[in-house]
């Protein structure tokens, strides 16, 4: 195993056990960029990032820079736990064939309802995406998944009344919550209901019960794929606002790499915003923050994995060490949230300019 990402597992355990993950997008920069070995705090690190930019004496050695971010570099992607083993018998890009998952996913968004948002991923092509190491690796990663589930039938978006998570239960648990709200602003049957809580408990126990992972895949791996740079849009559709994909003219990763203002293959110069610095999908920050990649399946041999606590479980522990007892509506201003659930209103998520230092 590549002892960078060995070295960037370490470190994040440190500092999850700290409830604090602050600076760990620019910890995987130094480490990756570097390959330095030693267990530096935050703060040195960005010491060294910048004594870097400004050409001034460090203790790692930036000589092979390029070399360890592209040459030997990743990219990286995010998924669910659940997909570990799928991925490891088939191959990042290889469609999940889980019929009890796509039965019981139909009768949920059927009865409980289905977003415009995920509803585009029924017409796409088989796709999956990546971003370049850094802040927006942790923010996918961190977010609840998947989508289809979050901002589908478990979407709060438009509720007057959210159901909030309370101190004690589990991820599962809350999201059950959810759906007995909705089936009790429903007109269903007995029968109907029992079908929805079935359903949902069968996609619960094997969607909300694993950590989340990132995937660091080598760039050699996927420069010959084909990818878009991806974004999203509301069109009007016979009078329904409906989203879909903005693209740019697909092109090879490493065609992509080459147009890019940071990225000097004939000069072997790669500068360090490369890695992404954000979170949250502000798709103008980098280029490199959410391409998808077409028509390719990558074995699992060379790909490397980093695996985070479930973002439910982190808050959980950090509210419960805050003293909150079990029972207790979560409070939004002890611990970030504006990350870790979809759709809940904003007067009840912590603002970004305070959840910045988190990352």
């Amino acid at each position: 195993m590549d002892k960078r990402i060995i070295t960037i597992q370490q470190f994040y355990d440190n500092l999850n056990a700290d409830n604090n993950i602050s600076g760990l997008g620019k910890a995987i920069e130094f480490y990756i960029a570097t390959g330095y070995d030693e267990m530096l705090t935050i703060e040195e690190i960005e010491e060294e990032l910048q004594n870097y930019s400004k050409n001034l004496p460090t203790k790692a050695d930036f000589t092979n820079y390029f070399d360890n971010v592209i040459t030997n570099g990743y990219l990286t992607h995010s998924f669910n736990g659940y997909m570990l083993e799928h991925y490891r018998k088939n191959g990042i890009g290889a469609k999940l064939e889980d019929a009890e998952l796509t039965e019981n996913f139909a009768i949920l968004e059927k009865y409980i309802g289905v977003s415009h948002y995920v509803a585009r991923y029924a017409k796409s092509i088989p796709e999956f995406y990546v971003t370049s190491p850094g802040n927006n690796s942790i923010y996918y990663a961190l977010m609840q998944s998947p989508e289809r589930l979050w901002h589908g039938p478990l979407s709060q978006k438009n509720e007057e009344n959210p159901i909030l998570p309370v101190v004690g239960e589990t991820k599962s648990q809350y999201a059950m919550r959810i759906v007995e709200s909705k089936i009790a602003k429903r007109n269903l049957t007995e029968e109907e209901k029992s079908i929805v809580r079935e359903a949902a408990k069968i996609i619960f126990d094997k969607l909300c019960t694993t950590n989340p992972m990132v995937a660091f895949i080598p760039i050699r791996n996927l420069a010959n794929s084909y990818v878009l740079k991806s974004g999203i849009f509301y069109k009007s559709l016979d009078g329904i606002p409906e989203m879909d994909y903005v693209r740019s003219k697909g092109k090879t990763l490493w065609e992509y790499l080459s147009s890019q203002k940071y990225f000097d293959a004939t000069k072997k110069q790669v500068d360090t915003t490369f890695f992404c610095k954000n979170y949250g999908g502000d798709w103008d920050w980098s280029e490199l923050d959410d391409l998808s990649v077409l028509g390719t399946i990558l074995p699992f041999d060379d790909i490397e994995i980093v695996q985070f606590e479930d973002s439910f479980s982190a808050v959980q522990r950090m509210l419960k060490q805050s003293g909150m007892e079990d029972g207790t509506p979560f409070n939004f201003d002890r611990a970030l949230l504006s990350y870790y659930y979809y759709s809940q209103p904003k007067e009840k998520t912590v603002n970004e300019e305070k959840s910045s230092k988190y990352l």
